[in-house]
């Protein structure tokens, strides 16, 4: 989208955040902090027409990039969400043409912070991101009549399910690319887990909606985390799947054994608690604790599929190591 004083006033105008009229001029600043975040993020500054109402809005976020995914999650999932965790997204379009997205967000900058990568949050942000995650998904925990819609709005490739059916057929040349860098014992372990990895998708049962994507730089954080949970950004990976899926990209992927070894199971325990509290009953620490370790076990595939998608060593090779460290650590063989 081209986006002039006109556009932007429309736009905020049929959002009823501006007087028609009222916007004079606005300004773009690139957003460098966020090294993740799939398309082109924006800060936008408006100025305002005098007299306009002092406690109007005058910033926004702007994202564009090629995204049908998330414009369909804040066009259809997101209204259905609360807010916080999800961020008010006041205008998405799709072009299908150019397959190409605009969203104009809410911009949470001046309330939120962000942890710099690759550097993690402390433990009282992590559970302000785990408090989040527990609301999303007990919000769709087991509705499987509203999860197959949103399931078969979505390509097989872009599923979770479908990058692990490509990283399986990608597999043999990755092991090939990497020679002896990966030990005979690393290379048994993934070939043995990959019929385990396989049936887990048969399973129907603890599934909800999920991010798809949830690293901690995907969280904004709130300066004083015993007042508020974090927001969730980046939703152009969103899927089906176990709440645990998300938990085991977050912690599973993303940390060495020390810092897991602290806060991995009262992060947890904590998350089976808000569940609890928002309503799913029937989900026991041991189901949750093997679930975890499933999802652990599909982690060793997500090197594979970045590898092949052209993602930059610095991401998928410290994922490939650390995914090796959580499934000995949490001797996961005992799931296969």
């Amino acid at each position: 989208m081209d986006l002039t004083v006109e556009t932007l006033s429309e736009i905020l105008h049929d959002a009823g955040i501006i007087p028609q009229g009222a916007l004079k001029s606005f300004k773009k600043q690139i957003d460098c902090s966020t090294p993740f975040s799939r398309g082109s993020v924006e800060f936008l500054e408006l100025e305002l027409s005098p007299g306009s109402d002092p406690a109007s809005h005058t910033s926004f976020v702007m994202k564009t990039g090629k995204s049908k995914k998330e414009a369909d999650f804040y066009s259809c999932i997101a209204p259905r969400l609360p807010h916080p965790p999800l961020i008010k997204c006041y205008f998405c379009e799709y072009d299908e043409k150019k397959d190409s997205s605009f969203f104009l967000l809410e911009d949470l900058s001046t309330i939120c912070q962000k942890t710099q990568w690759p550097i993690p949050p402390s433990q009282a942000l992590c559970e302000t991101a785990i408090d989040a995650l527990a609301l999303i998904h007990a919000a769709w925990w087991d509705n499987h009549e509203d999860l197959a819609i949103l399931r078969s709005s979505v390509s097989p490739e872009r599923t979770w399910k479908g990058r692990f059916m490509q990283a399986m057929e990608k597999l043999v040349k990755f092991l090939e690319s990497l020679g002896d860098r990966i030990s005979d014992e690393r290379r048994q372990i993934v070939q043995q887990a990959l019929p385990t990895i396989s049936r887990s998708f048969d399973r129907d049962t603890n599934t909800t909606l999920i991010h798809g994507d949830a690293h901690f730089w995907n969280f904004m954080f709130p300066m004083d985390p015993s007042t508020q949970d974090a927001w969730i950004i980046d939703w152009n990976m969103w899927d089906i799947g176990r709440g645990t899926d998300d938990l085991a990209y977050m912690m599973g992927l993303h940390w060495y054994p020390d810092r897991r070894s602290r806060l991995e199971e009262p992060l947890l325990r904590r998350y089976l608690a808000q569940l609890n509290d928002h309503g799913v009953s029937d989900y026991s620490w041991d189901t949750l604790w093997d679930d975890y370790r499933l999802s652990c076990v599909r982690n060793l595939l997500i090197p594979v599929w970045q590898w092949w998608r052209g993602i930059h060593p610095s991401i998928w090779w410290f994922h490939l190591e650390r995914s090796f460290l959580t499934y000995q650590d949490l001797e996961c063989e005992e799931v296969l």
